[in-house]
């Protein structure tokens, strides 16, 4: 109420003082009384549009400025997608975190493998250079493919040649909510089209693997936990080779036994460039039933394979990324040391 009084007041004032008369007796003390009379208006006026603005809850800086009444409207910056982490590419790569459709990853890698034994007097070298590509799919799957080029260097001998192919579809079942983890089950196929698995230095697995995971992951940030089980089933096969299982000439029919795997780890975000993660891998590996024409039929043993890993994962720019990982084993049966790098390229 006493905002309106001083309004009122404000323009009665004005109105008065355009109505007095003009004292001026020379022309240009008339204009200069004019101008002097221009400038007291003009500045009521403002005043009287400030407690306008004022008694209706606004405040100056809300109203537009008359010289941009003229310009054209202000339009919001379009949506740019949403920028990607070191931790998001990581995640991706080991299947955790799957490709929006539409999106695609180019990886290329290289690792390296060491195992030697004292008593045995032997050692190995493996070299893998590997390509890969990921492709999110609608309905939240994502397929992956990947061909590996091998090369080892052992005591007795050195063997290089393409391994085998690979691809796997992946598909999210849960999403992680505040309470519960991320679910992603995945199938996966690895042929055996490799010619060397049989030689004395061998090259690839031998038989083609049907697999299966299932994979949980949980964020708490700035720390992500994960873990997965597998389960991965290679089909028998006839074999006819030379200088194999202790025969100079080996035929018969081979069986390898199921593997059985489990994994469990973290990731930490250091900052969203960076991110380092540390996780254990164990595997049990079933006997292998071998059905040999000369010898008749027996199995080989079981065996354990597990790896103590740790990890590094750096966002190189907007869409490269740089995945580090390196490993040490911790059963007779796992090779001693590992050491990976992979570059995926998102697009």
């Amino acid at each position: 109420m006493a905002m309106r009084s001083r309004l009122a007041s404000i323009v009665a004032l004005a109105l008065s003082l355009t109505a007095l008369p003009l004292q001026a007796q020379t022309t240009d003390e008339l204009r200069q009384q004019l101008e002097a009379q221009k400038t007291l208006n003009e500045q009521l006026r403002r005043r009287v549009t400030e407690l306008e603005q004022q008694l209706s809850g606004r405040t100056p800086s809300e109203q537009p400025a008359l010289r941009d009444l003229g310009r054209a409207p202000v339009t919001s910056a379009p949506e740019t997608p949403e920028t990607t982490t070191a931790i998001k590419e990581a995640l991706v790569a080991r299947g955790l975190v799957l490709l929006p459709s539409g999106s695609y990853r180019l990886i290329p890698g290289f690792g390296w493998t060491y195992s030697a034994s004292n008593a045995l007097r032997t050692r190995s070298d493996g070299y893998a250079g590997s390509l890969g590509v990921q492709a999110g799919l609608p309905a939240g799957m994502m397929l992956s493919a990947s061909v590996p080029y091998l090369y080892r260097n052992t005591s007795i001998g050195s063997n290089r040649g393409m391994g085998d192919w690979s691809v796997n579809l992946a598909k999210q079942l849960v999403d992680e909510t505040d309470r519960s983890p991320s679910l992603v089950a995945s199938l996966g196929y690895q042929d055996n089209s490799n010619k060397k698995a049989f030689d004395p230095v061998s090259i690839g697995s031998a038989f083609p693997v049907v697999s299966a995971r299932l994979s949980a992951l949980k964020r708490l940030d700035p720390v992500a936990i994960y873990g997965d089980i597998s389960h991965a089933h290679p089909y028998a096969k006839y074999v006819n080779a030379d200088n194999l299982l202790g025969e100079a000439k080996f035929s018969g029919r081979i069986a390898p036994g199921s593997t059985a795997g489990m994994s469990f780890g973290a990731s930490l975000v250091a900052t969203p460039e960076i991110t380092f993660d540390a996780g254990v891998t164990y595997s049990f590996v079933g006997g292998t039933r071998v059905d040999s024409t000369a010898l008749g039929s027996y199995g080989l043993p079981r065996a354990r394979v597990g790896f103590f890993t740790l990890g590094a994962g750096f966002l190189v720019s907007k869409n490269l990324s740089l995945l580090i990982s390196a490993g040490a084993g911790l059963t007779e049966e796992s090779s001693d040391f590992f050491l990976s790098f992979a570059l995926p390229y998102r697009f």
